[in-house]
């Protein structure tokens, strides 16, 4: 069987093609970051300072992409948006270096249910309103002739 030739990808698919795959690979690699982190902190002398370095670093060129992957269906889709550096702390054993961070978190979707809860108590709290609404708040259509 012959062998095919490889078609180039164009400026656009490849920028496309490496992006995506930054964005699908943002929060892997970030616990992967903060691995590494506490790997490294084990030979260092002054662990606190080189993790507040460490985290600097990290906060600086945070994906938009990266979030907490909780198991729960409810808190799927917490973002994070900053590591607060004051609150980390290293703890000291022997053998290992383990972490307690303080993540800055924003979940999009908790907010689109506030407004979206503000505005269907404003539909049903407002007194010029006439319409008829259902069980959720949403007017009703009449379709009469």
């Amino acid at each position: 069987m012959a062998k095919q030739a490889k078609i180039p990808l164009t400026d656009t698919e490849a920028w496309y093609k490496r992006h995506s795959l930054n964005g699908f690979l943002s929060t892997p690699k970030f616990i992967m970051t903060l691995t590494d982190i506490s790997l490294a902190l084990i030979a260092q002398t002054n662990r606190q300072e080189y993790l507040k370095q460490e985290l600097t670093k990290i906060n600086q060129r945070l994906p938009a992409a990266v979030y907490i992957p909780f198991v729960n269906s409810t808190i799927r889709n917490y973002t994070v948006l900053h590591i607060v550096i004051d609150e980390a702390k290293v703890f000291q054993t022997k053998e290992r270096a383990p972490l307690l961070l303080c993540i800055e978190a924003f979940r999009p979707e908790a907010e689109l249910e506030i407004l979206l809860a503000a505005k269907k108590k404003k539909k049903a709290n407002d007194p010029a309103r006439e319409e008829r609404l259902d069980s959720q708040g949403y007017a009703l259509v009449d379709h009469d002739p």
